[in-house]
């Protein structure tokens, strides 16, 4: 039996089909329907799909995009700024001939004047309603020009994208990724209750911030008992796992931490892609006071003062085959 007689669900995808769910994916963010963290998950699993169904599953609980209810609101907008534009262009050329028509009506016929304002307000009317993305486009390439201007004349480039995320492309950049957990949170929340789990949770996480700060790190989130943080240094990443891990021994608690390395899109302070998936899969992979890191940031760190043991093969929910990950210590100084 051929794969079209045993069902359209279960084709094999290609790597245009699992894209264009990640950006279905991109668009419910935007739209609110998923939280980042969700997110995540999903362009994992996006990723990892093999089969029309299995990118199904990925958007089973969100609704189809509509093209009316996006083009409904566009065509409105569109059609207030024609009617304005055809109101401005009889109002300026109504007063020229109103003009003219009352001069020659007390002095005798005057040649037509008004055909010099009706000619250069006529071609931009036809300009603005007809051009390419009619009067929408008109002003979204008036904006960028100005925005192209402000960054030519005044130097802003490297200033923050004041736009939605919606409207602005994410950068494609290189980062270590930490994912951090507490083990047995729920345990510990029920012994100490709602105000003292609190107080612990707030005393780690204000730990663990200044860690990340003092090696030039970033806070990309926390959820509950779990901390993210980014890096543009491997060994960094790895020594903040270690200062997490510290940190939570001091109260009592212990931790799971993964460290991968990989590229990332960074759109403001939001960082996805499929390498933070890896990096969560290597963190559930730990055991408790345990930190794992990918081969890639073993890798990353050849000859540095950090060794690597092996730490076995694993699977990694989402992603094909096997993935041998390690346990990075410190190397020990040595006494003279």
């Amino acid at each position: 039996m051929t794969g079209s007689e045993s069902g359209g669900d279960d084709l094999r995808v290609s790597d245009a089909e699992r894209e264009q769910t990640v950006v279905a994916l991109r668009e419910h963010v935007a739209a609110g329907r998923l939280s980042f963290e969700e997110f995540n998950d999903r362009v994992g699993d996006a990723y990892g799909a093999r089969t029309a169904s299995d990118l199904q599953r990925v958007l089973a609980d969100l609704p189809s995009p509509s093209p009316a209810a996006h083009e409904a609101p566009r065509r409105r907008w569109w059609s207030r700024r024609a009617t304005g534009a055809v109101r401005r262009f009889v109002m300026v050329n109504g007063i020229c001939v109103g003009i003219w028509a009352a001069g020659s009506t007390a002095g005798g016929m005057h040649a037509f004047w008004p055909i010099w304002v009706l000619i250069p307000s006529g071609a931009l009317l036809v300009r603005r309603v007809c051009a390419p993305g009619g009067p929408e486009g008109v002003a979204h390439r008036r904006h960028e020009h100005r925005h192209e201007h402000r960054r030519h004349y005044h130097g802003d480039a490297g200033a923050p994208d004041q736009r939605s995320p919606a409207e602005t492309a994410p950068d494609r950049v290189v980062m270590s990724v930490v994912f951090a957990d507490i083990v047995s949170s729920t345990a510990h929340a029920v012994a100490l209750g709602d105000a003292g789990w609190r107080r612990m949770l707030d005393s780690y996480e204000s730990a663990v911030v200044n860690e990340v700060r003092q090696r030039s790190g970033e806070m990309l989130f926390t959820k509950g008992d779990e901390f993210v943080a980014g890096f543009a240094s491997a060994a960094a990443a790895v020594e903040v796992a270690f200062a997490m891990r510290q940190c939570a021994n001091a109260l009592g608690l212990q931790v799971r931490a993964g460290v991968h390395a990989g590229e990332v899109d960074r759109r403001g302070t939001q960082a996805n892609g499929i390498a933070m998936h890896i990096g969560r899969r290597v963190c559930e992979a730990a055991a408790p006071d345990q930190v794992l890191v990918s081969s890639t940031v073993r890798d990353l760190l050849n000859g540095a003062d950090i060794t690597f043991a092996p730490a076995g093969e694993h699977e990694l929910k989402g992603l094909d085959g096997t993935w041998q990950l390690y346990e990075p210590q410190r190397k020990p100084v040595s006494s003279r």
